[in-house]
């Protein structure tokens, strides 16, 4: 499940303070509101997949927001965060619980497929 509101970001610090991990939650600014097919996967993957486990990327946030962005780097992810300072912006909230079952007709985009792909075959 995932909760997404607005906000101003004033400083690279306000971005640090928002972005967050725990267990069960994971926080994500972002200058752009990805579409709800990008988030679930992001969310499923994040808490589902072992790539996490094993990454060597240490900030479980920073691994939020490549799902998110659909890059495998972090210098990449950050430049396409696209978080702008004193403009609006998105914070992601992803919670673990998942409802199987939970199935929605999509139109989906080639680009939009091709950020799923790639975060299926990267992230898992």
């Amino acid at each position: 499940m995932f909760l997404v509101s607005k906000v101003i970001i004033r400083s690279r610090e306000d971005i640090k303070s928002i972005a967050k991990f725990s267990d069960n939650e994971v926080v994500q600014v972002l200058g752009y509101l990805p579409k709800d097919v990008i988030i679930d996967q992001s969310c499923y993957i994040f808490f589902s997949s072992n790539f996490i486990r094993f990454s060597r990327v240490k900030n479980n946030a920073m691994i939020f927001l490549m799902l998110l962005t659909s890059t495998s780097q972090v210098k990449d992810a950050i430049n396409a965060s696209g978080v702008s300072l004193d403009g609006e912006n998105y914070i992601i909230k992803c919670r673990k619980c998942f409802t199987e079952g939970k199935h929605r007709e999509m139109h989906l985009s080639i680009e939009d497929r091709l950020h799923l792909t790639f975060n299926a075959i990267t992230f898992t």
